[in-house]
């Protein structure tokens, strides 16, 4: 190794120094910058979120990288100018003066030479900037310089002599000691490390370097105390950011101008971006949709051009949905720029709501049925709705300002600008009932409700409210005090007794009529209890009647069901009455109304129309008698001339002129046709009282129609009227009276040939209901009858053609007495007629008279 002076080295140390300060200031304080935002954005392929420290720019954070390294130089700088001065010859010579090298070896200058030497290093020492002590061979302590003192708060008497084990505890840690031989042991220098120093009030932290001098051993404090506060305030201000960036919901990119992503932060639930996706490094495109990288690229471009901050809004439809996102972009540097997106679908989601529910007001406010308005605290409208406007004949800009005062009735303007007027002045709400005039006159009845309005700081700013249009009830109010007034009119004047009560059976309500019946004033009435006008006897029953009723809730029903009840008046005099009660709910209270009649009248005179009925009853039973006796006595005879008109014909025909036959032919049809009558008459009779019995047995329709066309056959020949039968031979049998059965079908049959002209047709069908019963129709094309001739033709004794020159003969019995057979089997006749149309006569049968029903 070449010799070099501590002059001149010294020099080549000031210049190294010097040097290696402008090349840190130069190198390292950028790199720091640089180094700072790097560890903000994440240092290129590690997109760790723990690393995204965008915002830094702490001055610590920019410098602290540069300035560790620099004193780290220094100290480096500093020890091997000690190592290369101790080296020196002369140094060596002070030095073993000084009992740290061996005593042999002399510096060839001389001794001026090596006090010289010696003086500088002890200067050296003394006076440097680090901490330095000296050790023999044994690692004992033989010297300390001031600053070693002075960093150690200790002096020499507890540093000479003593071992490094027991200044240095920590040099026993791990292989430091084996360190500390191995430098005395090759002479070379060795950094031992970072330690921390514990003082009586602080600790601080040195880094350690051994450098071996001769036989001996030189340690070098450098103090990182400061380095470590800087280093830790920089790692606290990191974490602080760490902790502030992870809050943020914003998704920070910084790229290039070419779409390269130089750092990320991502944080949880942003959904642009998933949390800890490894970005950085990677093209914008590959990490974010096609159509935000375009729009956002053309964006940087923008902000890198002209330094000013760009916006967009973007919404992508994603798997989990529809999102929205905004983006700032800020140019950070001539071709890097920062996007912050953040995700506002939530704002938007909330916007969109928002919108809806405006919507929804303003559709509620727009089609609302009442009017809403809001107005200023110079009672100056700002809004109404168009009910409002509707209601007041005017539109929506007309009314508002002063213009919606225009719309008040002219008799009710003045006191409610007054009461708007008291209303501001107090602060109080309106609840008012007036009126509005709309231009085509008509009149508004409203209520207007009102309330005080308050902005955010809790001062008065208007009043909002509604206007409900109270017309009809206004009108439907006066209606009802016109009826009420009509209606006591009515009941002043009714013809009936009305009489109201409570749950208390006391009178309420006593109207005039009752006045004149029972002879009470109202005033007497009133609170006395109702069972007073009844008799004595009858009070405890009422009294039970009205309770009873008043329990089963029924709002109406009449009184015993119309029967007559007995009424008492004031003096005492009894009288039949007829009462309908009611009950109405007024409250917790029911009302029930009594509405009696005086029926004294009607009960006479019903008495005296029973006591008519009963002698009409009686006439006409003794009228039946006396007609079933005469038919029964004027049979004896009637059947006694037919004989001997059948015996003249039949016996003596020879000795009978023809004249006399002729009589006797008269005088036998004549005797058949009065019994007929006679038999008609003896039906009816025997109807009407009662003593018709029914022979029943199983009758064909079909039989009993044959042998009727048979019997009537000869006076439809004569008359010129075709007969017809329609019945089907499967029609089941009919439980019967087999005679009535012939006498109703005849009774129909002869009728129907009776009244059909020559040329015409009768005509008999039976057939089934639908309901099983059997049905049997009767019809001619005759002459027919109207509809109200029908009941005339039903009536015994009935003729349609009453004048005394009538045209068809006959009792009128023969409809009478086949309705009222047929009723006696519990079926119907039934006539459909129309003049010159003809006529149908309706026989029906019960189903329970059918066979076949009977069967089933």
């Amino acid at each position: 190794m070449a010799h070099i002076s501590p002059k001149v080295f010294r020099g080549m140390y000031v210049s190294a120094a010097s040097k290696l300060l402008a090349f840190s200031a130069l190198i390292f304080l950028p790199t720091g910058a640089s180094h700072a935002q790097d560890r903000a954005v994440g240092a290129p392929g590690n997109g760790a979120p723990g690393e995204n420290l965008l915002n830094s720019e702490s001055f610590l954070a920019v410098i602290s990288p540069g300035l560790l390294f620099v004193i780290t130089i220094l100290g480096l700088l500093t020890a091997i100018l000690v190592y290369t001065a101790l080296s020196d010859r002369s140094l060596k010579n002070v030095l073993i003066t000084s009992g740290l090298a061996e005593k042999s070896g002399t510096s060839p200058q001389g001794p001026i030479q090596s006090k010289s030497s010696r003086g500088r290093i002890e200067d050296f020492i003394d006076h440097g900037p680090n901490p330095v002590a000296v050790l023999d061979p044994s690692l004992v302590f033989t010297s300390a310089n001031p600053r070693w003192l002075e960093a150690l708060q200790t002096d020499q008497g507890n540093i000479v002599g003593r071992g490094i084990g027991e200044v240095l505890p920590w040099i026993l840690t791990g292989n430091l000691l084996n360190a500390c031989r191995t430098v005395l042991r090759t002479k070379r220098s060795t950094n031992l490390g970072r330690t921390e120093i514990a003082l009586a009030d602080t600790t601080l932290l040195f880094n350690v370097t051994a450098t071996a001098v001769g036989d001996g051993l030189v340690l070098t404090l450098t103090d990182l105390s400061e380095i470590k506060i800087v280093q830790q305030a920089l790692d606290k201000a990191e974490q602080n950011q760490a902790a502030i960036l992870s809050a943020v919901p914003d998704l920070m990119i910084r790229v290039d101008r070419h779409g390269l992503i130089l750092g990320c932060h991502a944080p949880v639930g942003n959904g642009a971006l998933r949390a800890g996706t490894p970005v950085v490094g990677r093209q914008l495109a590959d990490v974010l949709p096609a159509d935000l990288v375009a729009l956002a690229m053309g964006e940087v471009d923008k902000a890198l051009a002209t330094g000013e901050t760009q916006y967009i809004q973007h919404s992508a439809d994603l798997p989990s949905g529809i999102r929205h996102y905004e983006a700032r972009i800020v140019a950070s540097g001539k071709d890097e720029a920062v996007a912050i997106i953040r995700n506002i679908t939530s704002q938007k989601r909330a916007e969109q709501t928002l919108v809806e529910s405006q919507d929804r007001l303003s559709a509620m406010a727009r089609f609302s049925p009442v009017g809403l308005f809001q107005c200023n605290m110079k009672s100056q409208a700002i809004y109404v709705n168009d009910r409002w406007a509707a209601m007041a004949g005017m539109s929506v800009a007309e009314a508002l300002g002063d213009g919606w005062k225009s719309a008040f009735h002219p008799d009710d303007a003045d006191r409610m600008i007054k009461v708007w007027e008291t209303v501001l002045e107090t602060g109080g709400d309106i609840d008012d009932e007036h009126r509005l005039m709309r231009p085509d006159g008509d009149v508004v009845h409203v209520v207007v409700r009102a309330t005080l309005k308050r902005d955010a700081d809790g001062k008065p700013n208007g009043y909002v409210g509604v206007v409900i249009d109270v017309t009809e009830t206004t009108e439907a109010l006066k209606a009802v005090e016109t009826t009420e007034e009509n209606l006591a009119g009515i009941l002043e004047h009714a013809g009936e007794a009305i009489i109201s009560v409570g749950d208390d059976q006391r009178i309420r309500l006593f109207n005039h009529f009752a006045e004149r019946m029972f002879g009470y004033s109202s005033q007497e009435a009133m609170g006395m209890p109702l069972a007073n006008l009844l008799p004595q006897h009858l009070r405890n029953v009422h009294r039970e009647h009205v309770e009873e009723f008043l329990r089963t809730g029924d709002e109406a029903r009449p009184w015993e069901t119309r029967m007559q009840i007995t009424a008492q008046r004031k003096d005492g005099t009894i009288f039949p009455a007829e009462a309908t009660i009611s009950q109405t709910q007024l409250g917790k209270e029911r009302i029930a109304t009594v509405i009696m009649r005086d029926v004294t009248e009607r009960v006479e005179s019903d008495a005296e129309l029973r006591a008519a009925i009963e002698r009409a009853e009686y006439a006409s039973r003794a009228k039946t008698e006396f007609l079933a006796n005469t038919s029964h006595e004027l049979r004896t005879p009637l059947n006694a001339i037919i004989g001997f008109s059948e015996l003249l014909q039949a016996g003596i025909p020879q000795q009978l002129t023809e004249k006399q036959s002729e009589y006797a032919a008269d005088i036998h049809s004549s005797g058949l046709h009065l019994l007929s009558i006679l038999s008609d008459i003896l039906d009816v009779s025997k109807i009407e009282s009662e003593a018709t019995e029914l022979y029943e047995e199983d009758v064909t329709i079909g039989d009993e129609a044959k042998l009727c066309l048979r019997m009537v056959s000869e006076r439809a020949n004569a008359a010129g009227v075709e007969l017809n039968a329609d019945i089907s031979s499967q029609l089941p049998k009919v439980r019967a009276d087999s005679r009535m059965v012939r006498q109703i079908l005849i009774n129909l049959m002869s009728n129907a040939v009776k009244f059909t002209p020559s040329g015409g047709r009768a005509t008999i069908s039976a057939r089934l209901s639908a309901n099983g019963g059997m049905i049997i129709d009767v019809a001619d094309t005759g002459i027919g009858m109207s509809a109200s001739d029908i009941p005339k033709a039903l009536e015994k004794f009935g003729q349609i053609d009453g004048a005394l020159d009538r045209r068809y003969e006959g009792t009128g019995l023969g409809l009478p007495l086949a309705k009222a057979q047929i009723e006696l089997h519990g079926g119907t006749l039934k006539i459909i007629s129309k003049v010159d149309s003809g006529t149908t006569v309706q026989v029906r049968f019960p189903p329970h008279r059918t066979l076949a029903h009977v069967e089933a």
